[in-house]
């Protein structure tokens, strides 16, 4: 079977599971097929839980892999509930305002029970000025960043890993922007979004996540801007609970929202998507944005990096521009000895990378 059709099948599966209603298992496709997909597009919890509430019978290899796969996530859940608090406590000792966003809090705040909701890490906002406190406490709590290019406007993310000698096992995405992409990143402003904060107090008292509205903005731009509008299940399914749990009256400030942002091609493309493979209420009046959205060129899962580097450029001004094309090309050397792995002088390492980028 081909992976569109595939895909498919399995969200066919999980849209009638979820609905409750009754289950044809496929002929052709096999129960470790199924698992593996299910698995790979985050939904075996929700399908596991699914099948314990209605009883329905499926082969036994599935029902054991799914069993499996949700314990692992019942723990990890369970961690996690335990070590945001205190972390999150860190944080606000230190002065330094934080949002939860993503999977985590979703989890918590829209899904039936949080293990439901698989992550494979806790995605952490703050402010663009607080970066660099944020970035001195995680390394006080015996936190190390991965390797990644360092950069004022290339990247506006680092990715943090727990020691497992402290006890933890956490992996943190530290975000000062909500994208990485310039054109996405400058929609939402920190600020804003923490004025319109909801709490989470399963996560402690220092817990706070995004408003539905901004919540559903989030999962529509990083659909986009980190994924080029991807299926996968998971991401369709948050989007599905976040536009389910805003009242029809507000409609009508969602469509202003969209278009304000320029975005109403990418919003109307994941609503469409998650009404199509997991019977999303649709928006009336969404329509799909003009020529003027810049934004829709992300729905183009092809476009090649020059072009990527071409929009963001645009979403910059006077000497940013030339700034991203700096931290392009001439990436820190820590990142250029580790990611090359060569002991030549740094001059050839560089000029190793840009002939790279012309092959690609």
């Amino acid at each position: 079977m081909k992976v569109e059709a595939l895909q498919r099948e399995c969200a066919r599966l999980v849209r009638d599971l979820l609905a409750g209603r009754r289950v044809e298992w496929p002929v052709n496709l096999d129960a470790s097929t199924l698992a593996r997909q299910l698995i790979e597009h985050g939904m075996h919890a929700l399908v596991d839980d699914a099948i314990r509430r209605s009883e329905v019978s499926v082969p036994s290899e599935l029902a054991e892999r799914l069993k499996d796969a949700t314990r692992a996530e019942v723990v990890s859940k369970a961690l996690l509930e335990e070590e945001i608090p205190p972390l999150l406590a860190a944080f606000e000792e230190k002065g330094i305002r934080t949002l939860l966003i993503k999977g985590v809090p979703l989890s918590w705040t829209h899904y039936a029970l949080p293990h439901l909701r698989p992550v494979s890490d806790v995605d952490l906002l703050v402010d663009r000025s607080d970066a660099p406190a944020a970035e001195n406490l995680l390394a006080e709590l015996a936190f190390e960043p991965e390797l990644t290019i360092r950069g004022d406007l290339v990247r506006h993310q680092v990715t943090y890993a727990g020691s497992h000698a402290r006890g933890s096992g956490m992996r943190i995405d530290l975000h000062w922007s909500v994208s990485n992409v310039p054109l996405l990143g400058r929609l939402l402003r920190f600020s804003e979004l923490h004025a319109r904060r909801r709490r989470v107090p399963p996560l402690g008292p220092s817990a706070s996540a995004l408003d539905d509205l901004d919540a559903l903005l989030l999962a529509i731009i990083h659909r986009v801007g980190h994924h080029r509008d991807a299926d996968r299940l998971i991401w369709l399914y948050d989007i599905h609970l976040l536009v389910e749990s805003i009242p029809t009256e507000r409609d009508a400030e969602m469509i202003a929202l969209a278009r304000e942002k320029k975005i109403t091609a990418i919003w109307a493309a994941a609503v469409s998507e998650a009404s199509a493979r997991l019977g999303t209420r649709s928006i009336g009046g969404m329509e799909a944005g003009g020529s003027d959205e810049l934004s829709a060129r992300y729905l183009d899962r092809e476009m090649p990096r020059w072009e990527e580097l071409r929009l963001d450029l645009r979403a910059l001004r006077g000497t940013e521009k030339l700034r991203l094309l700096f931290e392009h090309a001439f990436p820190g050397r820590d990142y250029m000895r580790a990611r090359y792995r060569g002991s030549q002088a740094l001059p050839l390492l560089y000029l190793k990378r840009f002939l790279g980028v012309l092959k690609e």
